[in-house]
């Protein structure tokens, strides 16, 4: 398990990029719960906006996370060409007990 702290995205091009995005994420890779505005705000989802250059753009997240699988949801893009952009992922590992 990791507990994750930001995320940093890069769009693949200035045709090929994500403008908006949310995040989800998930401790068995079955139920997955998305990044919300804060801890106790379950229905505010988090936007996260993304970048048209080939700038990257870092994005602390409201509150820590602990996963294990996180998925990104692209909800805009360049509608002319598919949703594309880099991702790297911020946290340290966190050793747990076995199950």
């Amino acid at each position: 398990m990791t507990e994750i702290s930001a995320v940093e995205e890069q769009s693949y091009s200035s045709y090929y990029y994500v403008n908006s995005f949310y995040i989800s994420y998930s401790a068995d890779g079955k139920t997955f719960q998305n990044i919300n505005t804060s801890p106790i705000s379950k229905n505010v989802l988090q936007n996260f906006r993304g970048t048209t250059s080939e700038l990257s753009n870092k994005h602390n997240l409201p509150y820590h996370v602990t996963s294990r699988f996180v998925r990104f949801l692209p909800l805009s893009w360049n509608k002319t060409y598919f949703p594309c952009m880099k991702v790297e992922i911020y946290g340290c590992v966190r050793n747990t007990p076995p199950a």
